[in-house]
């Protein structure tokens, strides 16, 4: 007998991940050049290399895109696309320009090899692949889904979206969006062959080297490096560093421990209140790091400019850029920017308490711009959160730590103070060698790392984010307050503990950190358990078993299926899809098709402004169409009538697929196929 060996078949998603991912080179990367030139971003007329300008040309795209394209937004999709197109040109113009100094050939092989690997990386921890029986989605989907379904509905009908995941013609959504804006426009531009799932996917491409040059950029204009003879390049130690996370592969051993072995967690981050690894950040929420990047060019702009010598035009520049950034942070991160508000806050009373009035003056009137500039985006935030009777987004809470709460009894009335006592040990874990390093590098600078007034405004952003996410929570879904907050203080430790190393690590003739060998060894020792750590949690967001075998085989009809529907059915349709799927996620609606559709999912469901009993309400009038096979015909097409459906979609997982006298048998569907038939709700259905 021949062994037949199984024939390798292509990922989904590829080509078009691709297209989106050149597509952002042009119409994402060249606009932030003209920011760049207009606004004398920082770092920009000082750029030696190409690759320099390039990294600030990025940088400002983020920052200025955002908030520009939402107001574009606001007459449909294409004028966005013709905005990001007539920026394009002149930026182009800008970045083809000599630069002082040529990139060394090897440079340019190492980047491009580099970026290589990193694409690649990327794309194979996003699209679905073949497996045996079937195919498999990775667990980033989870989120996804939301970030494919904001990206289509821009692209389809501008700005402010509607409400994709709870209908509601009468409201918009009320989301911070303004990353989606770019990846609409992408999709825009594919025409046609760029779907709303592969736009975010070939961005998110860019946002590991947007966040490399961010890194990097800040460094240098916090003039933090005082690099020890024969030290290794920063570059490389940045590298080396966004590879590395805290202590949670210990973390995720105790709790796995403590609940003998039921809880060695499938996702990484979640055996504690997270502090994201970069790596995870990046890929899993990438609207926060572009939101990370508008923050921090909003406060070089300002930091540099109180640095410099007077100039009234480049300092009404430089506050039209924060101003820009800032406004663009808004719709970003709405929790990053409560972390720069808090910053703003501190450094606003310094600088007052110092008597600089200039600086004080120029300060105000960026955040009067942002306001200004982001003013119709905060109304409809209004108008859907507090006026549309959203439920509360912000609660009091001292930051859980997960080991603790395991070992006292549920509702413990001591949590609240362990808790509060165990914050040292929580963040020790968390941060790891960004703790040693931070630790060696004041030890070592003293008054001397306030070198710079960006250096001081990283001080206070991270006060903020301590203080933040130590004692407040979002209450939508999770809290991503107390999780995204934390950027600030981590991309400061990061800089921190990249001066350290820079300054003295020492392998040579003594191992040293600082003049500490015991230090060395305790850096190295967090940072290979980092580096480990971060291996663990990508393999698990890859490969995990959240699948089971029967949603593994079914995840290739449903593609089919939502395929068809897309080419068949018109934009707009109201698509529902079991709207209690069994781990709170709907994907097709969103994900694999582009439709809104009454009620996602009670997790979804809940994201872009309806309040928790309106979603709970409608899932319970519309759950029993697909669960309940006693429901004849006519009473499950009223039930979908009622809540406006066109077209229901129902999976070999419902209850109604395939028992005998379920309302699917007497119907014929539209389409077909061995896990999946979609139906159209009949016109008579609906009341008159």
């Amino acid at each position: 007998m021949i062994k037949r060996w199984p024939v390798f078949a292509f990922p989904y998603d590829i080509p078009g991940t691709l297209l989106a991912a050149a597509l952002c080179i042009p119409f994402l990367l060249c606009p932030g050049a003209v920011f760049a030139q207009i606004l004398d971003a920082p770092g920009w007329a000082e750029a030696r290399t190409r690759l320099d300008r390039i990294a600030v040309a990025a940088l400002c795209s983020f920052a200025c895109l955002p908030v520009l394209l939402d107001l574009a937004g606001r007459l449909g999709p294409w004028p966005m696309v013709a905005s990001v197109v007539v920026l394009a040109v002149p930026g182009a113009v800008f970045l083809a320009k000599p630069a002082p100094t040529p990139v060394p050939r090897r440079g340019l092989i190492v980047t491009a090899l580099a970026l290589a690997a990193y694409a690649a990386f990327v794309v194979a921890m996003l699209v679905d692949w073949h497996v045996s029986g079937g195919a498999r989605r990775s667990l980033l989907m989870v989120d996804y889904v939301k970030h494919a379904t904001a990206s289509w509905v821009i692209a389809e009908a501008g700005t402010p979206p509607y409400n994709p995941t709870f209908l509601t013609p009468d409201r918009p959504a009320a989301y911070y969006y303004f990353f989606y804006t770019l990846t609409a426009v992408i999709e825009r531009l594919g025409l046609g062959a760029v779907a709303g799932r592969q736009a975010v996917f070939g961005l998110d491409l860019w946002m590991g080297p947007a966040l490399f040059a961010l890194a990097r950029t800040v460094y240098g204009q916090a003039r933090l490096d005082r690099a020890r003879p024969g030290a290794w390049r920063a570059e490389t130690w940045l590298l080396i560093l966004l590879l590395t996370t805290g202590l949670d592969l210990l973390g995720v051993v105790v709790i796995g421990i403590l609940s003998n072995g039921a809880n060695f967690l499938v996702d990484f981050e979640q055996w504690n209140t997270q502090v994201s690894a970069w790596l995870t950040s990046v890929l899993w929420v990438p609207h926060h790091v572009a939101g990370l990047i508008a923050a921090m060019v909003g406060a070089m702009a300002l930091a540099a400019e109180d640095d410099a010598p007077p100039d009234l035009r480049r300092s009404l520049r430089r506050g039209a850029l924060a101003g820009l950034a800032f406004a663009s942070l808004a719709g970003l991160s709405i929790y990053l920017a409560i972390g720069l508000a808090a910053t703003m806050a501190l450094w606003l009373v310094r600088l007052a308490l110092r008597r600089r009035w200039a600086s004080l003056a120029r300060a105000l009137g960026a955040a009067a711009l942002a306001l200004a500039l982001a003013g119709s985006w905060l109304a409809t935030i209004v108008q859907g959160r507090v006026l549309g009777g959203g439920d509360p987004s912000l609660a009091f809470e001292i930051r859980k730590f997960l080991i603790v709460d395991i070992l006292l009894p549920p509702g413990s009335p001591i949590q609240a103070i362990t808790n509060f006592l165990a914050l040292p040990l929580n963040y020790g874990l968390e941060f790891g060698a960004f703790l040693i390093g931070s630790l060696v590098f004041w030890k070592r600078e003293g008054r001397r790392g306030l070198a710079s007034e960006l250096s001081v405004v990283l001080v206070l952003a991270t006060a903020a984010s301590f203080l933040i996410g130590s004692f407040l929570r979002s209450s939508i879904l999770f809290n991503d307050l107390g999780w995204r907050v934390m950027l600030f203080a981590q991309l400061a430790t990061l800089l921190w503990t990249l001066a350290a190393v820079r300054a003295g690590f020492e392998a040579r003739p003594v191992l040293a950190l600082g003049g500490s060998r015991r230090a060395a060894v305790l850096f190295l020792a967090c940072i290979r358990l980092g580096i480990a750590g971060e291996i663990y949690g990508m393999i698990q967001l890859r490969w995990n078993r959240i699948m089971t075998a029967e949603e593994v085989a079914l995840l290739p009809q449903e593609r089919d299926a939502w395929a068809w529907l897309t080419r068949n059915a018109p934009r707009g349709t109201v698509v529902q899809e079991r709207p209690d799927p069994p781990l709170c996620r709907a994907y097709g609606y969103g994900l694999y098709g582009h439709f809104p559709t009454a009620v996602s999912d009670p997790c979804n469901g809940l994201l872009f402004g309806a309040s928790a009993a309106a979603v709970e309400a409608r899932i319970a009038r519309l759950a029993p169409v697909f669960a309940d096979p006693r429901l004849t015909f006519a009473e499950a097409m009223a039930v979908a009538a009622e809540e406006r459906v066109g077209i229901l979609v129902v999976t070999q997982q419902d209850p109604v697929f395939a028992a005998p006298t379920a309302w699917t048998r007497a119907a014929q569907p539209l389409y077909a196929n061995p896990g999946v038939m979609i139906f159209a709700v009949p016109d008579a259905a609906r009341a008159p």
